[in-house]
């Protein structure tokens, strides 16, 4: 009867807490003019929480580099295999002025802005508690981890025209 109460008296909390106006959110927002509706959870108190539980996750999971091996990697490419590309033409003489002549060795920078998908959110995920980590080395646009034999990105690609 002890545990009915407790679960009880903490829905009622959880309720209260989500019925009552929230003062300590950090934004001032016009609800005319935004689609943005500050919540009870946008405080630090509630910050420090969610951080909390994305460390200890994240401990849990394992951060992206440190796996070598696993169901998420694809077959090593061997060394007998050749690039695929011919990597002969490198970079251009001069910087060319229209991307119409612009060459894969001649791409410095690599950058992206995005969601999980750019970040490969459980790319490297070989349970449910790694799905929350991010693998922004072998995302496919962005990634740039080990090299194109363990991870056919398009930054390991141009890798090999630099």
């Amino acid at each position: 009867m002890q545990l009915g109460q407790t679960s009880l008296s903490v829905l009622l909390v959880l309720l209260l807490l989500l019925c009552h106006e929230n003062k300590f959110h950090r934004w001032k927002v016009n609800a005319a003019i935004s689609a943005f509706q500050p919540t009870i959870f946008d405080n630090a108190q509630w910050r420090v929480v969610f951080h909390l539980y994305r460390n200890v996750t994240m401990l849990m999971a394992g951060r992206t580099g440190y796996k070598t091996s696993g169901n998420f990697l694809q077959k090593k490419i061997p060394e007998s295999v050749p690039f695929p590309c011919d990597v002969a033409l490198g970079r251009s003489v001069e910087p060319p002025t229209s991307v119409h002549k612009l060459r894969p060795g001649d791409i410095n920078v690599v950058a992206a802005i995005g969601d999980s998908v750019i970040t490969a959110s459980g790319a490297s995920a070989t349970s449910f508690l790694q799905l929350y980590t991010e693998n922004r080395g072998l995302s496919w646009c962005i990634g740039g981890q080990w090299g194109w034999r363990n991870a056919t990105t398009l930054p390991n690609i141009l890798k090999m025209f630099n």
